[in-house]
């Protein structure tokens, strides 16, 4: 079955006919993925805005009156995007609301008299995890929210193959650290795995 079945099952994912070994691993994958479920039933959506995200940011009224204006502005290595009509903001560090408001203070009076403001990520690209080694499907990943667990990017990779050993290798910049496989299920964050 899918993930999501194994998820709320609690079972393996994994093909029955494969050795004993990759099993019991699976089946200890799946009851992890199972118990951070149910621990983790509330989701904080908080996002940082990054460097390398690409934003939509959209304006009434902007360069036609009645019409919305749609801006994709992609954070510069600065933090800042560039508006029409408001010049540089900085958005590096700051939450989509918070974005939203200095967007709507940049324009205020400048260009329009109280600015109908829209702000959203349309792609997360400034916090990578490039996913390696014994998972179905390796790459990259990108977060979309400030905290995310090793186990959603585990099974955001469709879990791991039959052949994964018993040891898990994180990198962070220039550190790396190793832990026993499977990591904790009841953690919030990759770092409680260290």
């Amino acid at each position: 079955g899918s993930i999501g079945d194994a998820v709320d099952s609690g079972s393996p994912y994994v093909d029955r006919n494969v050795s004993q070994t990759a099993l019991e691993k699976s089946q200890k994958l799946a009851k992890a993925l199972a118990q951070w479920k149910k621990n983790n039933t509330t989701e904080s959506s908080e996002y940082h805005i990054g460097p390398d995200d690409v934003l939509n940011v959209e304006v009434l009224s902007l360069e036609e009156p009645g019409k919305v204006s749609r801006l994709l502005r992609t954070v510069n290595r600065d933090g800042s995007i560039m508006l029409t009509f408001g010049g540089p903001i900085k958005a590096a560090g700051l939450t989509v609301p918070q974005l939203q408001e200095r967007v709507r203070q940049a324009l205020e009076g400048r260009v329009i008299k109280n600015p109908q403001i829209s702000v959203g990520v349309e792609q997360y690209r400034s916090a990578a995890v490039v996913m390696t080694g014994a998972v179905t499907k390796p790459g990259i990943y990108y977060l979309n929210r400030d905290s995310r667990s090793l186990l959603e990017l585990l099974a955001e990779a469709d879990g791991l193959t039959g052949h994964a050993g018993d040891k898990l290798l994180i990198v962070r910049g220039s550190a790396a650290s190793s832990t026993d496989a499977p990591p904790d299920a009841g953690t919030g964050s990759p770092e409680a795995v260290q």
